[in-house]
């Protein structure tokens, strides 16, 4: 009976070893930033160029940002849906010191992530960002920080993406 049971418990975990992996990651909500995927111009409301951006997916668990702006202003992020709590998140570094750590959800035919913009000095304002895809093809990207709590929400950064053709 023993050696029946010996031999039922190794081929079990014969069995499992050779299964393939799981594809981690491989969801609808996995895919819901590839809009955003690509080598970008990108340009204020009012149409000035502002830098270029470009994301890429890495593997197919996250999105890896690389920004360049005119001003000389640098930064990248990560973006991943979090196993913990199911929500898109965005962990952003800059070449000021700055950091953004935000988190939300497809919405209205949007991405929305709210959360909090850590300055150089260590003062933290409460923050948000939202990306459009436009039926042009184009991305808009908008945030929004409060600055001065009495005047609440205030815009941060209008862009405009569109694919380059390079």
């Amino acid at each position: 009976m023993i050696r029946v049971l010996v031999f039922v418990l190794c081929s079990f975990s014969l069995a499992v070893a050779q299964q393939p992996p799981a594809k981690p990651c491989n969801t609808e909500q996995h895919r819901q930033f590839d809009f955003w995927i690509g080598k970008w111009d990108v340009h204020d409301a009012q149409g000035k160029h502002v830098g270029e951006n470009e994301i890429t997916r890495a593997d197919a668990c996250y999105l890896l940002e690389s920004w360049r702006g005119d001003s000389g202003s640098r930064g990248m992020s990560l973006n991943f849906v979090d196993p913990a709590t199911g929500k898109w998140t965005q962990d952003w570094v800059d070449n000021s010191g700055g950091r953004i750590e935000i988190s939300g959800s497809w919405s209205e035919g949007a991405l929305r992530l709210e959360g909090t913009h850590t300055l150089p000095n260590g003062t933290k304002r409460p923050f948000r960002g939202t990306w459009i895809p436009l039926e042009d093809g184009r991305v808009r990207q908008y945030f929004e920080e409060i600055a001065d709590e009495e005047k609440g929400w205030a815009p941060w950064f209008d862009g405009y993406y569109t694919q380059r053709k390079d």
